[in-house]
């Protein structure tokens, strides 16, 4: 049985590793897809926010249809839609369908991020959850690296940005049919009235200022992050002429180091380190780093990059352990993770074109302060998490029975 958890475990893993390679594929190679289809700066932020504005409108409807549903059929639409969406992309050269796949996609993103919790909380049970979705966690940071790296050698054995789209359509489809033999049917028309009661009472986390301020400090980091991230590759290699594979590199390295944050960040946790800690010296550290964004020399830019890698890592592990923690009892945690998911996805909607508008129109040192709000939130965020969170002040959850919080 416990072999068979990690089997499903696994395919859940590498299934959401390869959504959130859909979901990256376009920085790498921005630059030569803005060319081909002769696309603008905001054009090209358009690219990535459409995706995120799709997770932002469906990540809530993503938790309510999972109630209905189960896990296993709503994953199984997350990872159809990230198999259709850039087939779709890859035999169009119309921005507008190309925006349409990128929906599609986006359909993938909304759904696996309430699946996947919901998966592992499912399979293990309190005292075991901590190691799988402390693992389960990275699986943006390990898509990112492996998609930014990749990126370079594929399109020069493939020919073109096409490439990422033919490969991230092949993935999601291996996976859709690995998810479809490994994962157990659960049926959620069965259940009991009071287990629907209790799923109702899931919106109480709407409730709770500590879970909104997990999804504060969500929106902070991913704001920071992916409006850097997006133009990073452009800035090295259209102002430190830095090639385009080395470039792809340099960016994947702080999701790299992000995958280390969240584990030693984890670990932190499981030591005592409290979450609020661990907000404010992410967000203030971020803060006076990330004052050097678009203004970087080549000699700095991995220094800078292992800092804000951790530093995010640290963040989005505080994010996802505090969504269960803070959550009084177990229907909540769904919504906790919706609600944090959602801040992410809104700053991932928000900070590419908002960073490539004031960069075309101001320079990139304009593009820097645009960046810097996101670290300034996540400190106001851990303020507001520090007031407010029960797990801080020692309290109990208000649940009993096996369901563990804090």
């Amino acid at each position: 049985m416990a072999a068979n958890r990690w089997i499903g475990f696994t395919v859940v893993f590498l299934a959401s590793i390869t959504i959130a390679m859909n979901q990256f594929k376009v920085p790498p190679v921005m630059v030569e897809m803005m060319g081909a289809l002769n696309l603008d700066m905001i054009a090209g932020g358009m690219v990535m926010s459409v995706y995120a504005l799709t997770v932002i409108i469906l990540v809530f409807p993503a938790a309510f249809v999972l109630s209905r549903i189960g896990a296993k059929t709503t994953g199984l639409v997350a990872i159809g839609c990230s198999a259709v969406g850039p087939l779709l992309g890859v035999l169009t050269s119309n921005f507008h369908l190309l925006l349409i796949s990128r929906v599609i996609e986006g359909v993938g993103s909304a759904f696996i991020s309430v699946v996947a919790p919901t998966i592992i909380a499912r399979s293990f049970n309190a005292k075991e959850r901590g190691k799988p979705m402390g693992i389960w966690a990275g699986w943006v940071p390990i898509g990112v690296v492996l998609i930014f790296n990749l990126a370079v050698p594929l399109c020069t054995i493939f020919g073109g940005w096409r490439s990422l789209w033919w490969c991230c359509a092949g993935l999601n489809t291996i996976f859709f049919i690995l998810f479809l033999i490994c994962i157990e049917k659960d049926t959620p028309a069965s259940v009991s009235r009071s287990d629907t009661q209790k799923t109702g009472s899931g919106l109480s986390a709407f409730k709770n200022v500590a879970i909104l301020a997990l999804g504060l400090a969500f929106f902070g980091t991913a704001f920071r992050d992916v409006g850097f991230s997006t133009w990073a590759p452009k800035y090295f290699q259209d102002v430190l002429s830095i090639g385009a594979s080395r470039a792809n590199f340099l960016n994947s390295f702080a999701y790299l180091v992000q995958l280390v944050g969240t584990i030693v960040g984890g670990m932190l946790i499981d030591r005592g380190v409290s979450r609020k800690v661990l907000l404010m010296v992410s967000g203030v550290s971020t803060a006076v780093v990330a004052a050097f964004s678009f203004s970087l020399p080549a000699l700095w830019i991995l220094p800078f990059m292992f800092v804000v890698g951790l530093m995010a890592g640290f963040i989005v592990i505080s994010c996802f352990t505090g969504a269960a923690g803070e959550s009084a009892d177990p229907s909540e945690i769904p919504w906790a993770v919706a609600i944090a998911n959602f801040g992410c996805f809104l700053a991932i909607m928000i900070a590419p074109v908002a960073v490539g508008a004031m960069v075309e129109s101001k320079g990139w040192g304009a593009g820097t302060l645009v960046v810097e709000i996101g670290a300034m939130v996540v400190i106001l965020a851990g303020l507001v998490y520090a007031r407010f969170s029960r797990c801080e002040k020692n309290m109990a959850p208000a649940s009993e029975g096996n369901f563990q919080g804090c």
